[in-house]
């Protein structure tokens, strides 16, 4: 009974060595997980803060493209006016001429 008894407490140190071993492996194991989870997370928060000033630096550039075509229409509108003044301007020119013209044609 003692022999079976020694040979018991024999296997169960054993056994708790091992578990103590397997443990300060897995201990060690989590330490590098989380180490490499720390700089996962890191790098992700990077990119979010990369791809926040890209969306910021996006709409800030659809704004621009938007105050750009509302100019564009503007000058737009603009050139037509001035194109619309500038020929009722030659046909009073053309008018006023051909009346010259004829003046002198009849003096």
């Amino acid at each position: 009974l003692e022999a079976s008894i020694k040979d018991f407490e024999g296997q169960r140190k054993a056994k708790q060595k091992e578990l103590e071993k397997e443990l300060k492996k897995s201990k060690k194991t989590l330490s590098v997980m989380t180490t490499e989870l720390k700089k996962t997370e890191q790098a992700l928060d990077k990119l979010n803060m990369e791809l926040q000033a890209l969306n910021d630096e996006k709409k800030s550039s659809a704004e621009q493209m938007s105050k750009i075509a509302k100019n564009i229409n503007l000058l737009e509108d603009e050139e037509s006016k001035l194109s619309d003044a500038v020929a009722r301007a030659k046909e009073r020119y053309e008018e006023k001429n051909n009346l010259l013209e004829e003046k002198k044609k009849s003096n």
